[in-house]
Parts: structure tokens; C-alpha cells; sequence
């Protein structure tokens, strides 16, 4: 692709003053022209991410659209109209693709799908924007001022979705921006950098890389693993490229106090249970997720299918349990860091981390969601009830036993809270085999003494 790119500089309108300042700055008609590109060559190929970078006012914009106007099935994202419909109904796919759509541009809460477009922040419309044009599967998609209304964590994160959907779906990306933190997860396969002043200097995926190398080679270390608390930088869960930000992020033990700043996030009951080990994952300075493992239920319908057992236990087969088994109750990751690639490696790890050979848990979007198989969790099944009483609600946790009168029977049931949450929902079953972690931390234990 060939460009050229330029503007006349005469004024619309004579007057007075636009002679003056012609006259004081030696501009004539023959040399009034500001050239952003003279047969400018862009190696475009179908697919790829285009990155125009540069400050205001230095052509990026003009080398877009120019660009842009030579491509066929082109989305302009910002000329997509808002529909009067909620956010969950607006791009027009199945539930559960809308909702994978929408968690990678970070607009996966319940409070923003049950809005309409109209009633979102500035932010928030530009990256349902980009969710919209995605849906629309077009050759390519072209955002001006890409990620400029974001805080600069969430752009990374929307940078870093961008390159994965594009790869995923073969969608190619035109956008224009000032900032270059973005680069390193945007990953653009060309990078035409502007300036003020001079040609535009293009570099190819290969030289971007290069210098992204370089620049990681330069920074601090990876954080050490201290088997004291635990403490740890998230590993890639399978993927092979990792947001900009993973090194700075570490895993912690936690307490149930850190809880309560994580329920503003999740929308179930809050209530923890008994408390048996929590991790926390910090980005910096910040504390952005939290896992929190509790005593396992008394009895799961499809636990005793995995493991074989009847829905009785004795006392000492309760001693066993309790012994050998914990439950992942409840993971909560900060809105601005779903979709950054964390959550499986943060879920995984805290599951190494815990004093436990085995882990269990029920996550209720687990036939939309697939974090836990990404994590390392057998999927064994889920549980329906076409029944929304409470009583047969309960069931799915294992059926009440009748030995000892109503009032135990009482407390097997779900507590009203979660059954008034839940009772619709058809929890899928999980569990993670950690004997090798929990033996190998034992062993370590031993020769440590």
C-alpha cells in the first residue's frame, strides 16, 4: 500500500491577519502545504494490527483514515450507534459468547450488562465499541484514539484482548494513539511511529519484539518464591504471551479479614463459612483478587460421584474428609484485571499453595466460563433442578438425612441467601488433584527439620 498525505496550509478565509502571518512566518502560495507522507509504503496484510503512534497533531490520524480508505470491510468503531437495548442484548449473540465478549473488554459486570449502552461512562462505550465491531466480524476494525479515555492499567489490559481476539478471530486492527504503554501488549505486526517533524518511521512485528526484549531484559527481576508465605509472580496459565504488568504481580497468604474489600465484587452470599486457607494477589502495591478455601460441605452430589462414596459419612470418615479435602469457595478478581490472562494462574497456584492434597469447588459459570479447566481442575459435572424450592434447591449440596429428626435436617439446607441467589443456577462440579505439590511441600518440610 502506497500513501501520500498531505494539507494545504492557506487560510479558508482571507483576512488581514492570515496575510500577517503568512508574511512574518515566509509562507507563499507555492509552499503553503504540510506533508504528513510522500509515497509512504505500508506493508499491509490482512489479519494484522497497524499501530499509528504519535503526539497530537503529528498525522497519525490522517494516516489512518488514508490507510483505513484503502482496505475493504472496514468497521470504524467510532461511528457505531448505540442501541436502546441493555448491554447483555445489544451485540446480538448467544448469551454465552456475548458474555465472553464482554469480559474481554472488561465489561463483564452484572451492573454494566443490565445497562444500556447509553447509560455507560465514556470509557466504558469505547470499549462496547470494540466489542460491537467484533461482533460484526468484519476484515478489519479501526479505532482512532485507542485506549485514551482508560486508565492506563485497564488500557493494557484491553491491548493485551485486542491482540488475542485478533489472532483468535483473523480480524485485522487500524488504530491511532499518543500512548505507547500499550505497545508491549498490543504487540502491533506494524508500527508506524509519527512526529512533528520529519517521515514516519515504520518498524515490522520482528524489530518491535526485539526492542520489547530488550526493554524486558532491563527491568528487576521476577519475584523469587518464598516458601515462608508463599509469595509468588502468577505463571502463564498455558499461554504463551503474558500481560506487560504479570512480573509485578504476587500471590499471598491472606486471612478472612481481607474479605469484605472484595464483596463489593462478588454478588452471592458473603458469608465465608470456616475459613481454612486464603491467597491474595497484589499487583504492585494493590491487592486485585482473592481466593478463599473453606471446610468442604458436608456432602456434594457429585463429589461422592467422583470419589465413589456414599452420601453418608461417619465420624470418622468426616475426620478424613476434613483432612484430605478444602473447598475453593470464592475467587474474586478486580473488574479492571478480568481478562488480563491472571485468573487461571492465580486460581492454580493458590491451589499448589494450600496444605491440602485435594481441592474442590462449584462455580455456577462454569458452562460459560471454562477458568477452572484453564487452571488445572477436572470438570466432573454439573447440577440441575427444574424445582426452585428450597428443599430440593438443597439437594444438589446432597440429599438431607432423615436419622436425625427435622431440625438437622434444617441445617443441611442452603441458607435462604443463596438459595434466593442461586436457585436457577446449575453449578458445575470441579476438582484439582494436588497430592504431587502437597507431597513434595511435605518432603521439603521433613529435610527442612
Amino acid at each position: 500500500m502506497q500513501i501520500n498525505v498531505s494539507y494545504p496550509t492557506l487560510p479558508k478565509v482571507p483576512s488581514s491577519h492570515a496575510s500577517l502571518v503568512m508574511d512574518h512566518f515566509g509562507l507563499t502560495f507555492d509552499t503553503a502545504e504540510h506533508v504528513v507522507a510522500r509515497d509512504l509504503h505500508l506493508p499491509i496484510e490482512p489479519g494484522q494490527i497497524v499501530a499509528f503512534t504519535g503526539p497530537s497533531g503529528s498525522g497519525k490520524s490522517s494516516l489512518l483514515r488514508t490507510a483505513a480508505a484503502e482496505l475493504d470491510g472496514v468497521i470504524n468503531a467510532a461511528t457505531i450507534e448505540l442501541p436502546d437495548t441493555l448491554v447483555c442484548d445489544a451485540l446480538g449473540l448467544p448469551f454465552e459468547k456475548a458474555v465472553e465478549l464482554l469480559s474481554l473488554v472488561g465489561l463483564s459486570e452484572p451492573r454494566l450488562m443490565l445497562r444500556t449502552p447509553a447509560e455507560l461512562s465514556d470509557g466504558q462505550r469505547f470499549r462496547f465499541r470494540i466489542a460491537a465491531a467484533f461482533a460484526q466480524k468484519p476484515q478489519w476494525i479501526v479505532i482512532d484514539e485507542f485506549t485514551a479515555t482508560l486508565d492506563r492499567t485497564l488500557a493494557k489490559v484491553i491491548a493485551f484482548n485486542v491482540r488475542r481476539l485478533s489472532e483468535k478471530q483473523g480480524i485485522g486492527f487500524l488504530v491511532a494513539t499518543t500512548h505507547e504503554d500499550i505497545a508491549e501488549d498490543l504487540t502491533p505486526d506494524l508500527h508506524v511511529r509519527c512526529d512533528l517533524d520529519g517521515e514516519p518511521v515504520i518498524s515490522t512485528n520482528l524489530e518491535t519484539n526485539s526492542e520489547l526484549i530488550a526493554a524486558t531484559a532491563s527491568r528487576h527481576s521476577r519475584p523469587s518464591i518464598h516458601e515462608g508465605d508463599r509469595t509468588r509472580a502468577p505463571r502463564g496459565a498455558g499461554c504463551s504471551k503474558r500481560i506487560s504488568f504479570a512480573d509485578r504481580c504476587v500471590i499471598t497468604t491472606g486471612s478472612r479479614l481481607d474479605w469484605p474489600y472484595f464483596t463489593r465484587w462478588h454478588y452471592r452470599s458473603h458469608n465465608l463459612g470456616s475459613v481454612r486457607f486464603v491467597t491474595v494477589l497484589w499487583h504492585d502495591d494493590r491487592p486485585i483478587g482473592i481466593c478463599v478455601f473453606a471446610s468442604p460441605p458436608l456432602s456434594l452430589a457429585q463429589r461422592n460421584r467422583f470419589f465413589r462414596r456414599k452420601s453418608r459419612w461417619s465420624r470418622l470418615g468426616l475426620r478424613v474428609l476434613n483432612r484430605q479435602l478444602v473447598h475453593l469457595s470464592r475467587v474474586v478478581l478486580h473488574p479492571t484485571y478480568r481478562g488480563a490472562g491472571l485468573a487461571a494462574a492465580f486460581v492454580r497456584q493458590s491451589c499448589e499453595a494450600v496444605p491440602f492434597p485435594w481441592v474442590e469447588t462449584l462455580a455456577a459459570m462454569g458452562n460459560i466460563n471454562p477458568l477452572f479447566e484453564r487452571a488445572g481442575f477436572t470438570r466432573v459435572g454439573s447440577s440441575t433442578t427444574t424445582n426452585s424450592d428450597r428443599r430440593r434447591h438443597s439437594a444438589i449440596y446432597g440429599s438431607p438425612t432423615k436419622r436425625h429428626g427435622p431440625a438437622s435436617k434444617q441445617k443441611r439446607l442452603l441458607s435462604q441467601e443463596s438459595h434466593i441467589k442461586s436457585r436457577f443456577a446449575a453449578p458445575v462440579y470441579y476438582v484439582f488433584d494436588n497430592r504431587s505439590e502437597f507431597e513434595r511441600r511435605r518432603s521439603a518440610g521433613r529435610t527442612a527439620e
